[in-house]
């Protein structure tokens, strides 16, 4: 958080009684438009509640996008819009170091886990759709 004004308000944001499952996933299938020479290979950005497996927010990232921006920007807009949660669950070290910052500013939990159930349910369920 660039701004300490942003941060402020980060601390602000109702904390809700949640843990959010977030990862950057590549969906592995390969699209493409004239945009792109080639075909790409999507990835996302997903947070999914752990206890229900509702779907927080997902956004697909384009080829030249940077993982952890996408990541931050999902994270912010979501606090702002929704509440944070008390914890943060990702499977990923480098997913972590993406958002360590974010979430110690906004006094939010972050935990490494071995699986993301909830992320890898939704995934596989993305794959497919027909």
């Amino acid at each position: 958080i660039a701004e300490p004004e942003a941060g402020e308000k980060l601390q602000e944001v109702e904390q809700l009684d949640a843990c959010w499952q977030v990862d950057v996933v590549y969906l592995g299938v390969a699209y493409g438009n004239e945009k792109y020479a080639r075909p790409a290979n999507p990835r996302v950005c997903i947070a999914v509640d752990k206890e229900s497996g509702h779907v927080c927010s997902v956004h697909m990232l384009e080829p030249e996008d940077d993982e952890p921006s996408g990541m931050a920007n999902l994270l912010v807009d979501l606090f702002f819009r929704n509440g944070k949660p008390k914890k943060i669950e990702v499977a990923n070290l480098i997913i972590a170091d993406y958002i360590a910052d974010l979430c110690k500013i906004a006094d939010v939990k972050l935990v490494q886990v071995d699986r993301l159930r909830r992320v890898n349910q939704f995934i596989n369920r993305l794959r497919h759709i027909e």
